[in-house]
């Protein structure tokens, strides 16, 4: 059973989320820790939920790892936090199949973060655009991720763990997308992908996943880069601050 937090430790909770996303600090938001403010199905809980979202769960069950239930201005609960997961997943590393889960999730109007990286990508789906913290299925592609309906209201995307994803996947970033902070591989960044992020006005930094952990390049640090045509550099620098994972 998970245990409900008190309103002081969700609180610490999303302060802690808030703090590591401005900085890079993946090891509060890393795919295996992401347990904060964890709720169970207890009757008080789970019966304020609406109907539709109590069917969801009772039918996804077997696929999700944790939910997380936040109330609104008038009080009412909802389901703002999702993780795909299973038994299967965790022991014999297999992905989720999520199919009945991806063809219902859009009808989650609250949802504001979504983690489906133990999943396998199928057919595209449609997420609510509340959605702002995206973890997209494991095996995902370039193609799979542009077709996703949702995904332009994304703040947080996290594809650093995507082998099939390429720098590539940038390109069909439009200049709609709300993209604050790209997680990513370095080995498959170039220049090019690096000036269309930064014609994005929302874009703020990157989260550099390498060998030897993860590095926030700012806006301001990939700005002088390409200014200084010191981007390759910079990239394969192993003296950045790194974050632990």
């Amino acid at each position: 059973m998970f245990r409900v937090l008190s309103e002081n430790e969700r609180a610490n909770a999303g302060n802690q989320l808030k703090g590591a996303i401005q900085y890079g600090d993946d090891s509060v938001v890393q795919r295996s820790e992401r347990r904060i403010a964890r709720l169970d199905e207890t009757e008080r809980i789970f019966g304020q939920l609406s109907k539709f979202e109590r069917e969801f769960l009772r039918k996804n069950r077997n696929n999700i790892g944790w939910y997380d239930v936040r109330k609104d201005k008038t009080g009412s609960p909802y389901i703002s936090a999702l993780c795909a997961d299973s038994y299967e997943a965790m022991v014999h590393q297999r992905h989720v199949d999520m199919e009945e889960l991806l063809n219902e999730v859009k009808y989650l109007k609250k949802l504001d973060f979504l983690d489906l990286s133990v999943g396998k990508s199928g057919k595209e789906f449609e997420m609510p655009d509340t959605v702002k913290y995206f973890y997209p299925p494991g095996d995902a592609s370039d193609y799979y991720i542009a077709g996703i309906k949702g995904v332009k209201s994304v703040e947080l995307l996290d594809l650093s763990y995507c082998e099939n994803v390429s720098g590539s996947v940038i390109d069909s970033f439009g200049n709609d997308y709300s993209i604050m902070y790209l997680s990513i591989r370095y080995d498959i960044l170039r220049e090019k992908h690096i000036k269309r992020l930064l014609e994005m006005n929302s874009f703020l930094g990157i989260h550099l996943r390498g060998d030897d952990g993860l590095r926030l390049l700012s806006r301001e640090m990939l700005e002088k880069s390409v200014n200084s045509g010191d981007v390759s550099r910079l990239l394969n620098e192993e003296n950045e601050v790194e974050l632990k994972l």
